[in-house]
Formats: structure tokens, C-alpha cells, sequence
């Protein structure tokens, strides 16, 4: 039976690809006009340590849902842009933890107004009730999808 390319186009995984992507582009984008070299994955990084910082890289990975080489190049970035440190783990020292400088720190507060406003742009004629059912439904398909640890 052959490849029906336009069922694949809208599908919903071919959709959430397209979004996924446009949305670290336009992010990549906005940040580099504002003058920061910030790529996609070094903002899932820098989140999550604002989250919690002092995190080792095999669970910055997990979390971030990206491979351990991804991850690390980012931590790189970062490291190179003074933002992160990489520091021995003194209960297992073959870990290093990743944690933010002082620039890091307050490296939020530089990119917030940016990120606030890239999602208004993003969500422009998108209803609050629309944006919650989007991401209700997309959490579902996560939990449908996702492997579990171990």
C-alpha cells in the first residue's frame, strides 16, 4: 500500500514536527536580534538549571528529552559564554554538576521579556481555552508515547 503524503502532512505528528521547529527557529532568532547567542537547546538547559540548578548532564538530558551529545554541546555553549560551570560531584566524583554563574543567574531576567513576547507573537488569535486544550491534548499524547525509565 503506497505512502499517502498528504494523510502524512496532516498528521498530528507531521504538525507538531513543523511547530517544534518553527518555534526554535523563532526563539533562535529573537534571542540572536536581541543580541544573544542562544540556540533551542541551550534554553532547554538554562531552564532547567534555573529550575534546579547544580544538575549533572545525564539528567539534564533526561529531562530536556535530548540525547547526551546534544546536551553537552550545549553545556559547552554555555560554558564558553561564562553562563554555566562544570563542577566535580564530591559524592560520585566521575559526575561533574552543571551549575549557573552569577551571569547566568541573571541571564533570566535579560531573556524574559524576549521569550514573553515571542509567545505572545506564537499565541496571537489563540484563545486561553484553545491554548489549554492544545496542551492538554499534547501532554496525552506524550504520556501515550513516552518510555518509561530503566
Amino acid at each position: 500500500m503506497p505512502l499517502d503524503f498528504q494523510a502524512f502532512e496532516d498528521s498530528i505528528g507531521a504538525h507538531i514536527a513543523r511547530t517544534g521547529s518553527v518555534m526554535g527557529k523563532a526563539l533562535h532568532r529573537k534571542l540572536r536580534e536581541a543580541g544573544y547567542d542562544i540556540s533551542p537547546d541551550h534554553w532547554i538547559v538554562l531552564v532547567h538549571l534555573w529550575t534546579q540548578d547544580g544538575q549533572n548532564q545525564q539528567h539534564l538530558a533526561r529531562i530536556a528529552g535530548r540525547n547526551k551529545t546534544s546536551v553537552t554541546r550545549a553545556i559547552d555553549g554555555l560554558e564558553d559564554q561564562n553562563f554555566v560551570v562544570r563542577i566535580v560531584d564530591e559524592e560520585d566524583r566521575r559526575n561533574r554538576r552543571i551549575y549557573l554563574t552569577r551571569h547566568g543567574r541573571a541571564l533570566y531576567h535579560e531573556l524574559l521579556p524576549h521569550i514573553e513576547a515571542l509567545m505572545t507573537e506564537a499565541t496571537a488569535g489563540v484563545s486561553e481555552t484553545e491554548l489549554s486544550l492544545c496542551k492538554q491534548v499534547l501532554g496525552r499524547i506524550f504520556q501515550n508515547l513516552q518510555i518509561p525509565d530503566g
